[in-house]
């Protein structure tokens, strides 16, 4: 989150965020995604399939950051 955000208003973002993507993917359920593309600043020229890939491996790696900060903080004694 940007500076200053406070820990309710990050998740309430995360959350919209989050919805916005599910509405998109509803949306173009039987569309082909292939045909729908952008550039990721990593990646180059992407297709909406590999961007979804993207976020999901995204979320996973936050996820594991998480577990491993809240382990951390566990094992300290917080």
């Amino acid at each position: 989150p940007r500076p200053g955000v406070t820990a309710e208003q990050a998740l309430a973002g995360l959350h919209d965020a989050r919805e916005a993507l599910l509405a998109t993917l509803r949306d173009a359920d039987g569309l082909d995604l292939t045909q729908v593309r952008a550039t990721h600043p990593v990646f180059g020229d992407i297709d909406a399939y590999e961007w979804i890939v993207s976020v999901a491996q995204h979320e996973a790696r936050h996820l594991r950051q998480i577990v491993r900060i809240g382990g951390a903080l566990a094992g300290a004694g917080a």
